[in-house]
């Protein structure tokens, strides 16, 4: 499940938040082709998981958003490998 939300109360009055769209895409390169040594980084480390896994690694008030966006892109990575 998703962790406690600290922030959303005191953000409320104050930010509107911003629209996204989100995409699936499948990945058919080899991890070798992934590169995150950019001159201005966001990463510094990267792995593969399974999407239900993604609820307890994202920050506390993104949770919301993820469990809609599995259930929305479920039928979609339901049949994923191991």
């Amino acid at each position: 499940m998703c962790r406690t939300r600290l922030l959303e109360a005191s953000w409320a009055a104050v930010y509107r938040g911003n629209c996204q769209k989100w995409f699936a895409m499948r990945f058919t390169g080899a991890d070798g082709d992934i590169n995150i040594a950019t001159d201005h980084p966001e990463f510094d480390a990267w792995e593969w998981v399974r999407p239900e896994r993604l609820p307890e690694l994202i920050v506390p008030f993104m949770c919301r958003l993820y469990l809609d966006l599995l259930a929305d892109f479920r039928t979609l990575w339901s049949g994923l490998d191991e």
